[in-house]
């Protein structure tokens, strides 16, 4: 398992760096800039290791060498640190090169003495080698650059030796995902644990009526409006909820996977609250339907940027926009808490799904991997008002500025929609899982729909 820890090592040479005090200041400011754009992601999620290390000299050299694991930020500050680059970078898995003579990266003075010392050189030398071995090497150009590209080793990263759960078996009419379950494993590093559906019934039975009460009186308390579910429907939707939360706990998976509608005739209720916790948590992810490309994307996307997913049919319209339609939506997505109605299941028109008003008028980007073709699809967009059609509960239309493009790469019906632009992040991440990324030409409007 791949040890998630990031390092950065600030390289100078004395022999440019003459003056001690001021290689001292240097370093200092450096170390608090490298640090502070490092530790502006949510670190403690990912529970990793964060350390500097400066070398100047040989003997520093050694103390900095790391374990063929973990992420290494290289910052040279000056030439003849070429050497030291090289053997740090062959002693981490992956290599970020952030120079020091990069406009938007560290403050004017030290860019302009960076710059002055010889650092460029070194830097893009060092670079071109590293890349022989390294193909995931990156150059660093701008500190949202060097963010972004923690950001998806790290997501990358959390996801090596995780357990995902699949309920039963991925419904028959999901037919673009890959069925073999050791495809998702090898490309993801994750588990997959299969749980049987009378596992599910026995844990739905299990939990007590006042647990169950206790859960659907946040959800009845929270709604502005019940629509067609009874008190008894909202009851049974929660004993699920508690029932998946329990599992997952113990377990300690990441992720779940649910072939929902042979559930229904199983426990008479639906899986839509249930999926909607799941991707209203912190960590885990939920995916209905049994769908695993959805499943993994949901749960890259989460890792990678710490924001809820939503998965959705695409339905097109007339002018040119999607409707994005699903009963499972997450109650917080774009952030904030989103007023909901409880309605009933779209399809079966039996227990509970919430109906949520999403944010409007606000970037949003599609996202979806797809473990048939290798590829991850990324897609910038504008959230619309809802066209309001007989579909799906939640429902969201997105202005891509037309549909050509994404109907030209669509890899299944299935979309994660993430609220703000991502788009860099995954691309770095679909890197890091070795697929190609296909960022899909954005020309989406930003007027008022």
């Amino acid at each position: 398992m791949q040890r998630k820890s990031v390092t950065a090592a600030i390289c100078l040479s004395p022999r440019y760096w003459t003056d001690e005090r001021a290689r001292s200041e240097v370093v200092s400011q450096v170390a608090q800039e490298v640090a502070g754009a490092i530790k502006s992601i949510p670190l403690e999620r990912f529970a990793i290791e964060f350390r500097l290390s400066i070398v100047d000299s040989e003997s520093a050299l050694e103390p900095a060498l790391g374990d063929g694991t973990g992420l290494l930020v290289l910052v040279p500050l000056s030439g003849a640190v070429q050497p030291w680059m090289l053997s740090l970078a062959a002693s981490y898995a992956e290599t970020i090169v952030a120079p020091g003579y990069v406009a938007g990266l560290f403050a004017d003075p030290i860019r302009e003495k960076a710059l002055e010392l010889n650092s460029s050189p070194a830097a893009m030398d060092a670079f071109a080698v590293i890349k022989r071995t390294k193909h995931n090497a990156f150059y660093a150009t701008s500190k949202e650059s060097l963010t972004s590209r923690v950001r998806a080793w790290l997501g990358v990263a959390a996801l090596k030796g995780r357990q995902v759960l699949v309920v039963g078996s991925p419904e028959p009419w999901v037919i673009s995902i890959d069925r073999n379950l050791a495809t998702y494993e090898a490309l993801f590093g994750v588990t997959l644990v299969s749980i049987s559906h009378e596992e599910i019934s026995r844990r739905f039975l299990a939990v007590s009526d006042t647990d169950a009460q206790l859960r659907a009186s946040i959800y009845l308390a929270g709604a502005s409006e019940i629509v067609e579910p009874t008190t008894k429907d909202v009851l049974e939707a929660s004993r699920l909820v508690v029932a998946v939360e329990r599992l997952m706990m113990e377990s300690g998976a990441a992720g779940m996977a649910i072939a929902c509608f042979d559930l229904i005739g199983v426990l008479h209720t639906t899986s839509c609250l249930a999926v909607s916790m799941l991707n209203d948590s912190p960590t885990w992810i939920g995916a209905c339907e049994g769908d695993l490309d959805a499943a993994l994307t949901l749960m890259i996307v989460k890792a990678a940027t710490g924001r809820p997913g939503w998965i959705a049919n695409p339905n097109i319209q007339r002018d040119d926009t999607i409707n994005f339609v699903h009963c499972t939506a997450a109650l917080g997505l774009g952030g904030r808490k989103n007023r909901f109605r409880l309605r009933s299941h779209h399809e079966s028109g039996v227990g509970v799904s919430p109906e949520v008003d999403l944010p409007v008028n606000t970037p949003v980007t599609l996202v979806r991997v797809g473990a048939v073709e290798r590829r991850m699809t990324i897609q910038s967009g504008t959230a619309r008002p809802a066209a309001n059609e007989r579909s799906c509960r939640t429902q969201l239309r997105v202005d891509l500025g037309g549909t050509g493009e994404y109907l030209d790469n669509v890899l299944g019906c299935h979309q994660v929609l993430v609220y703000d632009d991502i788009s860099s992040v995954m691309e770095n991440a679909a890197e890091y899982l070795g697929i190609e990324s296909v960022r899909v030409a954005d020309r989406s409007t930003t007027s008022p729909g």
